[in-house]
């Protein structure tokens, strides 16, 4: 691999101890605590991202570039505790400590979406031969709040 790449990488088995942002602290099996290990490849200004954050006691796999201690990112994670893409105005996460998901962009979230839907069902009114009708009857005022309330559990 040295003579390809140029470089002795090195992999390295630890334990999740924190997670801070974009980085975590992690120790190793002889016990050394490491911290400031990056969740993404480079630590850039750029707000195009993908961090995957482990949940903390969880193992991961380190790679060092440099071969030594420095300069670590995490490559494998055994447990998840959120996913978060970003690309120019648009938003994913998945946040397993909540269990919801969010996508948004710069105008607007799909909860909000959702929720404005439902809203103007409950507010429908229907044109008949003797005028327009009235609102939703409460049954469907009812199915319409238990759809909300599902809506509110998913997502952010």
């Amino acid at each position: 691999m040295q003579q390809v790449v140029g470089k002795t990488m090195t992999v390295i088995s630890a334990r999740v101890v924190a997670v801070q942002d974009k980085t975590c602290t992690v120790e190793i099996t002889s016990g050394l605590k490491l911290t400031d290990v990056r969740l993404m490849p480079t630590l850039n200004t750029s707000t195009n991202e993908f961090v995957i954050t482990p949940k903390v006691d969880s193992e991961v796999l380190l790679l060092s570039v440099a071969g030594d201690l420095s300069n670590l990112v995490v490559v494998s994670v055994d447990e998840v505790e959120s996913i978060r893409y970003v690309f120019q105005d648009t938003e994913f996460i998945i946040d397993g400590l909540t269990g919801k998901v969010k996508l948004s962009n710069a105008t607007t979230d799909l909860k909000s979406i959702f929720s404005d839907l439902i809203t103007a069902i409950k507010q429908i009114t229907v044109s008949t031969l003797d005028g327009p009708s009235g609102t939703p009857l409460p049954p469907t005022i009812t199915a319409l709040n238990v759809v909300q309330n599902k809506i509110n559990s998913l997502l952010q």
